[in-house]
């Protein structure tokens, strides 16, 4: 029997119901509006541990890639005095990133991230100084150590000291990841990483060794409402030989939660939390079994295919991450 005009309405409209699901999941997929923040723990001495940084669970489609620029600023100020040896840590790292995320199938996503890493005594001492003084914080161990110099120093089994500025190709990522289950609101997700021993520990822009990782990934869209996204990250990593010390744990674990609240279209806010076991058991290196970081960001999107992230990180365990990191990142999607 031929269509009639009402019954190609009925169709048309029938055909748009059950299509609505798969485009919204799709513009999801290729969405980074809602994916967590890319935050990194700068402290000198466990910068190239081999930590993965935060992602979606969700996978880019099939020939589809991110190019983003990242920039991480680092204040230290870290002055530990103990039997088994002397910490102190005054100065700045920045931390320039161009990671590379492609989709090689619908499910399977490749990540490339390749570091430039440079230390310095900086400039941020004043502007830190008068943020504490403003809001009435405490000084902590600034008070002690001179303004804008540079000293990342440890002494006892080893002895290690850098008060020139270094800089250098950092340790570069591989990562892979595999969507092995999603639905319109949640995915799960496997992923690996190799961090390559491409740096120089030698001034403290590598781990000395290569680190493997690998763990899983979570991801729910209209997380409590329909405006929050929730992910879950946890994992393992073997770091490898590490170079300043001789006893070392051989597997660190490792964990993050991110909320991504999306209040416009074009806008994000985001707070994140993470956390990774200590790498060294015997030291002044040792003091910290656990690392706790916290991130409050800001995303945009000004264009369809433009990304633009501000951020700022705070140790949330004293001295097991740097004083503050600020981030600067610049994406394009294709």
């Amino acid at each position: 029997m031929p269509l009639t005009l009402p019954h190609r309405g009925l169709l048309r409209r029938a055909l748009i119901t059950l299509l609505a699901p798969v485009s919204a999941t799709t513009v999801a997929d290729q969405h980074p509006l809602t994916a967590p923040l890319v935050s990194r723990n700068l402290s000198p001495f466990e910068t190239g541990l081999g930590m993965p940084a935060m992602a979606a669970a969700n996978a880019l489609n099939k020939g589809r890639w991110n190019l983003t620029w990242d920039l991480h600023w680092a204040s230290h100020a870290v002055r530990e005095v103990g039997n088994e040896g002397d910490l102190e840590l005054d100065g700045e790292t920045r931390r320039q990133d161009l990671r590379l995320v492609a989709g090689i199938t619908d499910r399977l996503t490749l990540m490339v991230d390749v570091p430039w890493i440079h230390h310095s005594a900086g400039s941020l001492d004043s502007l830190i100084d008068g943020w504490h003084d403003f809001w009435g914080l405490p000084e902590g161990d600034r008070a002690d150590q001179p303004q804008d110099k540079l000293r990342f120093a440890v002494s006892g089994t080893e002895e290690f000291a850098l008060e020139q500025g270094a800089s250098g190709l950092g340790d570069v990522e591989l990562g892979l990841a595999w969507e092995f289950w999603g639905d319109e609101r949640q995915d799960l997700a496997a992923f690996t990483q190799i961090t390559l021993d491409t740096g120089d520990n030698k001034d403290l822009t590598g781990s000395g060794d290569t680190a493997v990782a690998a763990g899983l990934r979570y991801s729910r869209q209209r997380c409590v409402f329909s405006e929050l996204s929730c992910h879950v990250q946890a994992g393992l990593i073997d770091p490898g030989s590490l170079e300043f010390t001789g006893r070392q744990r051989s597997l660190l674990m490792f964990g993050g939660l991110s909320l991504v609240w999306q209040p416009a279209t074009k806008l994000a806010l985001i707070a994140q939390l993470e956390s990774r076991e200590g790498a060294y058991e015997v030291g002044p290196l040792s003091t910290h079994d656990m690392a706790l970081w916290g991130s409050l960001g800001l995303r945009w999107q000004p264009g369809t295919d433009w990304v633009v992230e501000a951020q700022f990180s705070e140790d949330l365990k004293v001295e097991s991450a740097p004083d503050i990191t600020f981030r600067l990142a610049l994406g394009r999607h294709w």
